[in-house]
């Protein structure tokens, strides 16, 4: 039989953190318990972390398994990627992310942004697409 004292709510036992990496940083490296030296104190056993990538394109949910003062064991409870696994951009354009949250699309040819600044990945597709009408007409 289960006591009372055995059952509350989440939010009260434990912290979920949300983590954006950096551009260069993925997943895969937060394996390593090292990884987290600078921000283990602020981890606690148990804690959930919700992970993106730079570029939006992968999340993932850990389980803090160990915290110490200088590092911090986790274990990946879901991983999924977040855009199509077929490449859309074969065109002569393509989008992509370039920091600062922003979506640009760029020329395959010479990697010049020809539109940029937008918020959404979707919406970077649209222009793309609009973009190579235009061009085409």
């Amino acid at each position: 039989m289960l006591k009372e004292k055995q059952l509350g709510q989440a939010e009260q036992k434990r912290i979920v953190h949300r983590l954006q990496l950096a551009e260069g940083q993925t997943i895969d490296q937060l394996l390593d318990p090292q990884f987290w030296a600078h921000v283990a104190k602020n981890i606690s056993r148990h804690d959930i972390i919700e992970v993106l990538t730079s570029d939006y394109t992968e999340y993932a949910e850990l389980f803090v398994i160990q915290a110490e003062q200088l590092f911090t064991k986790v274990r990946i409870l879901s991983r999924i990627e977040l855009t199509d696994a077929v490449d859309e951009d074969t065109d002569e354009y393509y989008v992509e992310h370039r920091g600062k949250g922003k979506w640009c699309v760029m020329s395959a040819k010479d990697k010049a942004k020809v539109r940029g600044g937008f918020d959404l990945k979707e919406d970077a597709i649209a222009a793309k697409e609009q973009y190579m009408a235009d061009k085409a007409a």
